[in-house]
């Protein structure tokens, strides 16, 4: 609860009425969600995979190459793709 007082108190000092400034969170759109979630460099899924590295001497380069093969597609239903891709 400390945290959202402490955002309020900013967004009042950096503008005049803290009711006109912008949201301090907003929800990702779909190509954001999958970028984060699967694609991107710092993705959970990237970062599970080296997590679980330090695990596996002998490497994870099968898995790796499964996940890349089953990287939800960029068009169509976004979300349902992403879905069916954290499935597998």
């Amino acid at each position: 609860m400390a945290i959202f007082c402490q955002v309020r108190h900013i967004l009042a000092k950096l503008y005049d009425q803290a009711s006109k400034a912008p949201p301090p969170l907003r929800m990702l759109e779909p190509h954001e969600l999958v970028e984060f979630i699967w694609k991107g460099k710092d993705s959970v899924v990237s970062e599970l995979l080296q997590c679980m590295a330090v695990h596996a001497p002998e490497g994870l380069g099968d898995l790796t190459k499964q996940i890349r093969e089953h990287n939800p597609p960029s068009g169509g239903d976004i979300e349902g793709n992403l879905r069916k891709s954290l499935i597998w």
